[in-house]
């Protein structure tokens, strides 16, 4: 058991965490609208019109917005969704809480993939 601060110092402020959350969020969404556009058939068998719609909007205004501290994790919401994405400020690791899971908190490595967010 540990009682007050163990003294640890964040390898990551809330600034920088969210400046680098904010400008992955950027590539992947040009990453995505660049393929669907290269890829007519990908786009067709992902995305209906107006979920395609939505994506291009968002990707315009992509904001990035601390919801809470929880523990050793910055804890940010994409856009309006409601999936939350968790950064280690110790360890920089990157998860997002899977929304299908059946338990109340069931975090996966890495940031979720955007076209499951659009469907």
């Amino acid at each position: 058991m540990t009682i007050g601060d163990s003294g640890r110092v964040p390898a990551l402020s809330e600034a920088d965490a969210k400046e680098l959350l904010l400008s992955e969020m950027v590539r992947i969404y040009t990453d995505e609208i660049s393929r669907c556009e290269a890829e007519p058939e990908y786009k067709t068998s992902i995305y209906t019109g107006e979920s395609y719609e939505k994506l291009k909007s968002d990707s315009e205004n992509i904001s990035v917005d601390l919801v809470e501290v929880f523990g050793d994790y910055y804890v940010f919401r994409l856009n309006d969704f409601k999936q939350y994405i968790y950064v280690n400020m110790f360890s920089r690791e990157v998860y997002y809480e899977d929304i299908d899971s059946i338990t109340e908190l069931y975090l996966k490595p890495g940031i979720a993939d955007i076209a499951e967010l659009y469907y």
